[in-house]
């Protein structure tokens, strides 16, 4: 990368020539590489606050004060958003906060002087300016102008136009909308639920507006309001099926994969043939069935409705004499998400003299690990607005010689480009823990305890490829310190779990409640960011109780800010509990580097084994159990071993980062490995 300093000069000039989504992009960079590096992060906030994101604006501001609590400038970003919002208790609270740290700063005194000025009055902006504006522009030709920037997807000058046009005409329904979808695909969800809330304000009826407003709420997590909001669509039109797929997803985020599956099924009833309602019906089977057989069949049947099952043959480009292996990886995940935290340590150490690698990139959003990945990549490839036909013959000119999907039937995947068989060779892998059921993938990539030899074959319509040592490598945060366990205060034990809370089905939830009745004094700690929300958190509260377990041997966060303070939180548990049917990943490799010790259940299929793999892994088979009697059991016996437990967080990370699970250049030799035998197997065949 290019001297740190040289880049901020660079950046600083961009700024200055108001060349903002380039300058952003240099402090993404910034970010990614130094993600210790205060100044970066405050500047990466202001740009976006400038830009009108004020969700990663505050983000980033927040990051900053985790690096640097007396940063003044992040506190008055801070405040200036949140009067924007509407949110004058918040701003005067950042205020505050930065006049104990700069007594003097005028700028926070004006700021308080506006915010008490403006609650008296009980108004928005002064008339004057306001007044001014609007009659500054013409609104009609703003709109114009923004249609114009949206249908050449510049999405920011298209926000800019209607939000000038929206100060002159607050009321128009026909900005609002365009400006909500504008928000939308900006990233821009708080200011999207605004906007689509105050164009129902005006009128209740607007079903568009409506079912916007639920997708707003699902990317804020704000899941059962999210689900209100498409319930209230399909009860005007039942057969709209946006609002059952997004209906659908929410019940599966919320934990209630039967109830998705209902409302899947019964939306398939009326349009058979919608593969994208398929494709969640086959993701919310994957949190509650344990039926091999019937999962395979609706994968199948996923690609028997797509009318692409015959692909045709396999181009037969043999042509690779003289140079590079050339491999293809798609996905939407390459951002902050767990595929990508994954994908990093293959991507980063391939060996690029025998390798060349392309990303094909469906990421609806791009931030700092895009950026990252990015650096990766001999090629880097959006095919976000190319159709599934486009995006094949982009693969086909690229010649690559193996294609990877990353994605499986979760959302934003593109099954539909292998099933144009762009490539001679096609794999899954890593993410989604199923078939795909789609005839033109020839290859999965697994490890043997995952996918045991002779035990789940059968239920793929790809071949099994298992690697020796382990399907995944993990790469370890920098900065972070283990602690004691909380049991060595309190003598007090306190079980956890960081899953989503898809991932907490009601056996899940059944088990450990039998498992806090067992270990009477007892606590468990729950941690995912829908918990946020008080619907939710009373749903999970429900749920314990008609197993007999109180609120207050439960507790249950929603939001933590920052990496940091996420991984610190597993300071405050002493045993992790893993889920099932759906085992956690990266929440059971968080809580093993943190020193936490990880009990699973082994199960069936693959979802339900990767904690089996992990586990084994770094040498703790014992921790896994066979039966919810053997779980029970080895959660008891753990929690009355205090000794054990200093021992395993004092020995833990050690043990992780001497084990293949860590070692990312021995992982990445042996993809390629496989790789390299995949090619060559199609080179020799007939």
């Amino acid at each position: 990368m290019p001297d740190k300093t040289m880049l901020k000069r660079k950046a600083a000039g961009l700024l200055h020539g108001q060349r903002f989504d380039e300058a952003k992009n240099l402090y993404l960079e910034l970010c990614a590489d130094d993600p210790g590096d205060a100044e970066s992060w405050y500047m990466l906030g202001a740009i976006n606050a400038q830009l009108g994101d004020f969700g990663e604006a505050i983000r980033c501001c927040h990051k900053t004060l985790e690096l640097d609590a007396r940063h003044v400038d992040a506190l008055l970003i801070l405040a200036r958003i949140r009067i924007q919002q509407g949110q004058p208790e918040k701003a005067e609270k950042a205020l505050q906060k930065l006049l104990h740290i700069a007594p003097r700063n005028e700028d926070a005194r004006k700021g308080l002087e506006f915010i008490r000025q403006r609650t008296a009055a009980g108004k928005g902006r002064p008339k004057k300016a306001a007044s001014s504006r609007r009659t500054s522009r013409n609104p009609k030709r703003l709109f114009k102008q923004g249609r114009q920037h949206q249908q050449r997807g510049e999405w920011e000058a298209a926000w800019e136009a209607y939000r000038e046009a929206l100060e002159a005409e607050p009321r128009s329904l026909a900005l609002l909308t365009h400006i909500g979808l504008a928000s939308h695909m900006l990233g821009r969800y708080e200011a999207a639920a605004a906007y689509h809330e105050r164009a129902l304000a005006i009128d209740p009826g607007l079903l568009e507006q409506r079912y916007n407003l639920g997708i707003a709420y699902k990317e804020l997590t704000r899941l059962p309001e999210a689900a209100t909001c498409y319930q209230e669509v399909l009860r005007v039109q039942p057969g709209n099926s946006e609002a059952a797929h997004g209906l659908g997803i929410v019940k599966i985020m919320l934990g209630q994969a039967r109830e998705a599956e209902h409302i899947l099924r019964e939306a398939l009833q009326k349009q058979p043939g919608n593969l994208a309602l398929r494709s969640c019906l086959l993701l919310a089977l994957n949190y509650h069935c344990e039926d091999p057989q019937i999962l395979l069949h609706e994968h199948l049947e996923w690609n028997r409705l797509s009318h692409q099952a015959a692909a045709g043959p396999r181009p037969h480009r043999k042509e690779r004499q003289g140079r590079r292996l050339r491999i293809g990886y798609l996905s939407p995940d390459f951002c902050i998400h767990p595929v990508a935290f994954f994908l990093e340590p293959l991507l980063s150490s391939h060996d690029k003299s025998r390798f060349e690698i392309y990303c094909y990139s469906n990421t609806p959003r791009a931030d700092g690990i895009t950026a990252h990945l990015q650096r990766h990549a001999s090629g880097w490839r959006d095919i976000q607005r190319l159709t599934d036909e486009q995006a094949a013959r982009l693969v086909e000119r690229d010649r690559i010689d193996i294609l990877v999907d990353l994605a499986g039937h979760t959302a934003h995947n593109r099954l539909g480009v292998f099933a144009h068989r762009p490539a001679p060779v096609q794999v899954s892998y890593l993410g989604y823990p199923n078939t795909t059921g789609l005839s033109a993938m020839d290859y999965r990539i697994t490890d043997g305890w995952a996918d045991p030899p002779g035990e789940t074959d059968q239920w793929h319509s790809e071949k099994l490829l298992r690697l020796p040592d382990g399907f995944l490598c993990y790469r370890p945060p920098e900065g972070t310190v283990v602690t004691p366990p909380p049991s060595a205060e309190t003598a007090a034990i306190t079980f956890g779990s960081f899953n989503n809370l898809a991932k907490l089905a009601p056996a899940t939830i059944a088990l450990w409640s039998r498992l806090l009745h067992e270990t009477p004094g007892t606590r468990l700690l729950l941690k995912t960011r829908p918990l946020a929300d008080p619907a939710a958190r009373d749903n999970v509260y429900r749920q314990f109780a008609a197993h007999g377990i109180d609120k207050d041997r439960l507790e249950l966060i929603g939001w933590v800010e920052g990496m940091g303070g996420h991984l610190n939180l597993y300071g405050r548990i002493d045993i992790a509990l893993d889920t099932f049917p759906y085992n956690g990943t990266t929440t059971t490799c968080e809580a093993l580097w943190m020193g936490v010790p990880v009990v699973t259940l082994a199960g069936r299929l693959h979802a339900g084994r990767v904690g089996v793999s992990l586990l084994s892994r770094v040498g703790l088979g014992e921790l896994v159990a066979t039966s919810p009697e053997d779980y029970i059991a080895i959660a008891s016996r753990l929690a009355g071993d205090h000794g054990r437990l200093q021992h395993l967080r004092g020995s833990l990370r050690q043990r992780m980062m001497k084990s293949t699970l860590c070692d990312s250049t021995g992982f990445t030799r042996g993809v390629e490995a496989v790789y390299e035998d995949l090619w060559d197997e199609f080179w020799h065949e007939g």
